[in-house]
């Protein structure tokens, strides 16, 4: 049998000896670094002499996704997710193959069919968007239609300053409307709306939001009206903040942040060397600023831990 895969059968006996229940699992050899996996959060760890027996527990174990076996110290380690692989790593993990009679979710529904989960929460999916990468999504309207949103864990804020903010006390020297009426509009998002086809943002869905006025503005925009740009000496209240970071995922890094209006612009774009956070200032009269295009999301090689979310396997 090939080291690169190892196809166990549903009557498969281990030396004659039954093992109880068993499913058809094909497992693909790849390899992963200790930093990449979590051996505390293995399902089940113990000493077994031979790989086969190691993969032949797997094939008891309805939870199995992956397992780390280390050959030197005849070590089994069984995981109900399936961690990120690495071509360079010296740790040899096998992953169980989409042609297994189990797999690992794709989508909240899903999770729904798999396991009858009806209460929303964090649930570990692989979304084939997202290469069937290991994604933490938030399933919300579990017992009706379940639709997916991703938790952000830091400030995601965009403060409007429009035309019905300002005082209209318009400075001729410098062409400032150099005052507003507080306060500025404002919306906070705690979680974002994501189509797990295409790992789009639907920016224009408040459901996890905190709002201050009437806020029209999508998920990455931002308005000011107090100067013509930022050439003058006008101070600007629009301000945008993206920040991912604790999600494993990212903003696509190669997206653009424009201006529309009169003498409108962007102004401070900062972005972090990781992409996970983003924010910029809008000047203009009025000046409207945001995304050049739909908002995708990427993973990072940020580390999330297992514990985080609910792991759910499906079976045939």
């Amino acid at each position: 049998m090939s080291r690169d895969k190892i196809v166990l059968l549903l009557w498969l006996n281990f030396f004659g000896i039954s093992f109880g229940r068993t499913d058809e699992i094909f497992l693909r050899h790849s390899t992963t670094r200790y930093d990449l996996i979590e051996v505390s959060m293995a399902i089940w760890s113990g000493f077994l002499p031979r790989l086969m027996e190691c993969s032949s527990k797997c094939s008891q174990e309805p939870n199995c996704l992956s397992l780390v076996y280390d050959k030197f110290y005849a070590s089994c380690h069984l995981f109900n997710v399936i961690y990120e692989s690495d071509d360079n790593g010296d740790i040899n993990y096998w992953v169980l193959e989409t042609r297994s009679t189990r797999w690992g979710p794709k989508s909240c529904a899903d999770i729904n069919k798999c396991s009858g989960i009806t209460r929303d929460g964090e649930f570990w999916i692989y979304p084939p968007a997202a290469n069937g990468k290991r994604t933490k999504i938030y399933c919300h309207n579990m017992s009706t239609e379940p639709s997916h949103f991703v938790t952000l864990k830091n400030n995601n804020s965009f403060i409007i300053h429009d035309e019905t903010n300002f005082l209209f006390a318009y400075v001729l020297d410098n062409k400032c409307k150099s005052s507003f009426n507080p306060p500025l509009k404002m919306v906070e998002f705690s979680k974002v709306k994501v189509q797990i086809e295409d790992m789009l943002i639907n920016r224009t869905d408040l459901t996890f939001t905190t709002t201050t006025g009437s806020y029209k503005f999508a998920y990455g925009g931002t308005a000011d009206c107090n100067g013509e740009d930022i050439i003058n000496t006008c101070h600007h209240f629009g301000k945008a903040i993206i920040n991912t970071r604790g999600t494993g995922l990212i903003v696509d890094p190669t997206l653009a942040f424009g201006a529309t209006g009169f003498r409108a612009k962007t102004y401070g774009l900062l972005r972090s060397v990781d992409g996970a956070e983003i924010s910029y200032g809008c000047a203009g009269f009025c000046g409207y600023c945001g995304p050049s295009r739909s908002v995708r999301l990427e993973h990072t090689r940020e580390f999330i831990s297992v514990a985080e979310a609910k792991a759910i396997v499906c079976q045939h």
